[in-house]
């Protein structure tokens, strides 16, 4: 009986910017019974584990170090080993045996094996005491054999002594095999869902998978794990073995407000809930020159704690007039008029985030362009085209996270009905109220965000009320952000007459062999066709490429190479596609390309991806 676990490394580095990482999720085969002795003739002959049985045949490439230890004590005879070898073939490639002395310990320096290799492993015993131990492990986990005693290696306690006389060729073997992957955790994050034991593992254990073990480790102190059928990391910035989110909710929950701050005479992080911790409970307001903290009250009486250890973090202050704090990682500035000498900002980037102080308001804000969420869930932020009207000001959120600053008397992209003429009018950054969105780019754009319906394709405004039931309603743009039909945008990526048909960079395309759109016929258009897989149309989006299907649909690809037909090896489920479009180095798995080495599993049956 083989059983089947899985152990999973963590390797993180956690800034306060997103930190890429590496982790590896190890799966772990035990297995024990009787081993050829490592001797050609019985206790005598040469050392030679050509014989010996193999304990694991590798369906997958790895880096493999064996190394294998003989250490005994008390009463003793010389006769003992144990071995490790790698085949190829039914040839051995590299090995390691190790016989005689009180203590030694051969080594296999880190060797690549590849699909189909051998391991085999052999041991000899010649006594009862003491004992002789086999490792074998994959970059930093070793695997254990024991000949001659069943040992229990977590308790260390002795559970089976086999006592004088051998020899004895029992062992038991654990392999650890790993599966490498790539995440990132970004400031701000609460937790970072790594993933679940399915997505993260090889297909090799998912069969007859029982008893699964799992522990997550990092080279940082500051990161903290937690693993359910989830893997998931949080920060523990003053290593109190809590998470700094989990602080910061009980803190919240007793009234203060949790934050950490070095401490240059610790050397250390130092987290303290300003509000609840004695030394950080003033009457008002209370600033650290030396530690550049603020803990004090805003306009609800709620405390608040800003501190440079927190960046992108927005605080808000009555002490005892109004004013906003943002601190950078290196400095912590302020909004208004401050009593602690604080450099007042105006936009300062954090974190790829532009923020921006409105004087008016004596507050700061977060432009998150088209991202989903701001660095902290408690700032006050904008999405990409809303806006701040301050007076005749209007700031508003563009789609890269920065700010714009106009000085208007309107609300931009706002409409409104001219009275005199019965026109729809427009409000423009440059120009006040307009009727024509195609003569103002900026009028158009800041309609469309308010206005789904509206959208600068490039040189013209699809959707304009002055184009309706006019030539101008209906057109494509060579090279340009989209087109217009029947005074509907249609922009670059998307899709009409079921898939067929695709808008690239302004004009329309249709897969070869599929019937004609009869909602371009009708407006007069006739699309480019596209054969099946080959070149891609590059760039439809800023990194997606379009490609025809075998089945006469577009399909959106990141790879810009030639792409040929590809099928999958197996009964297609409902939400697959038989055959599809990749690169030459890669494989359809019915919806996406994977590459060499990926795999897919369908129940117990495992279809892994080669060249």
């Amino acid at each position: 009986m083989i059983k089947k676990c899985f152990f999973l490394t963590l390797f993180l580095s956690v800034t306060v910017t997103a930190t890429p990482f590496d982790f590896d999720f190890i799966q772990q085969v035990t297995g024990n019974g009787w081993l050829t002795s490592c001797f050609t003739n019985g206790n005598r002959g040469g050392l030679n584990i050509d014989n010996s049985p193999i304990v694991l045949k590798l369906d997958f490439p790895y880096t493999i170090e064996a190394r294998s230890i003989n250490a005994h004590w008390g009463m003793h005879h010389s006769q003992f080993n144990s071995g490790i070898g790698i085949y190829r073939n039914g040839q051995r490639i590299n090995y390691s045996i190790a016989a005689g002395g009180t203590k030694n310990e051969p080594k296999i320096t880190p060797w690549v094996i590849e699909t189909g290799d051998e391991v085999k492993r052999c041991a000899f015993d010649f006594v009862g005491r003491g004992k002789s131990q086999f490792r074998i492990h994959y970059d930093d986990w070793w695997v254990y054999t024991i000949p001659g005693f069943v040992y229990d290696l977590v308790s260390n306690i002795w559970v089976h002594d086999r006592s004088w006389g051998g020899p004895e060729n029992t062992g038991t073997y654990w392999i650890n095999l790993r599966a490498t992957h790539t995440a990132n955790i970004t400031f701000g994050e609460k937790q970072k869902n790594l993933g679940t034991i399915q997505e993260l593992a090889r297909p090799y254990l998912l069969d007859e998978l029982y008893n699964p073990g799992f522990y997550a480790e990092s080279d940082k102190p500051e990161i903290l794990f937690e693993i359910t059928t989830q893997v998931l990391a949080c920060l523990d910035m003053d290593l109190s073995n809590a998470c700094d989110y989990e602080q910061a909710d009980a803190c919240s929950g007793a009234g203060g407000d949790w934050a950490s701050y070095y401490d240059p005479q610790l050397q250390a992080t130092v987290g303290t809930c300003c509000g609840i911790t004695p030394t950080h409970t003033p009457d008002t307001c209370q600033y650290s020159q030396q530690f550049n903290t603020l803990c004090g009250k805003n306009n609800e009486q709620n405390w608040q704690f800003a501190s440079l250890s927190m960046p992108g973090i927005i605080k808000n202050y009555a002490c005892p007039e109004k004013f906003s704090t943002l601190s950078t990682g290196t400095e912590l500035y302020a909004c208004g008029n401050n009593p602690y000498g604080l450099q007042n900002m105006q936009k300062i980037t954090v974190l790829n985030h532009e923020f921006i102080c409105v004087p008016d308001q004596k507050d700061i804000y977060e432009c998150i362009g088209n991202n989903t969420f701001p660095l902290v869930t408690n700032n006050p932020f904008r999405e990409q085209g809303e806006h701040i009207v301050a007076g005749s000001t209007t700031y508003e959120c563009q789609e890269n996270a920065t700010w714009t600053t106009y000085h208007t008397p309107c609300l931009l992209g706002e409409q409104r009905i001219n009275n005199e003429t019965g026109l729809i009018e427009f409000c423009s950054p440059t120009q006040g109220w307009i009727t024509d969105l195609d003569a103002d780019e900026g009028a158009c754009r800041a309609a469309g965000r308010l206005y789904n319906t509206i959208r600068w394709t490039g040189t013209q405004c699809c959707g304009d009320p002055l184009d309706n039931n006019t030539p101008q309603a209906i057109y494509e743009e060579q090279n340009g952000l989209g087109a217009c039909l029947n005074n509907t945008p249609i922009m670059s990526g998307q899709t009409i007459t079921n898939n067929t048909i695709i808008n690239h960079q302004g004009q329309f395309y249709q897969c070869q062999g599929t019937p004609p759109s009869t909602e371009l016929q009708n407006a007069g258009i006739t699309p480019a066709h596209q054969g099946v897989c080959g070149q891609p149309l590059l760039n439809t989006t800023s990194s997606i490429h379009s490609i025809c299907l075998p089945n006469g649909k577009w399909y959106q690809t990141p790879y810009t190479t030639v792409h040929q037909v590809k099928s999958i090896n197996w009964q297609p489920l409902a939400t697959q596609i038989n055959q599809g479009c990749c690169p030459e180095n890669k494989c359809w798995d019915g919806n996406t390309c994977k590459n060499p080495g990926e795999y897919y599993q369908i129940e117990n049956q495992g279809y892994q991806c080669q060249n």
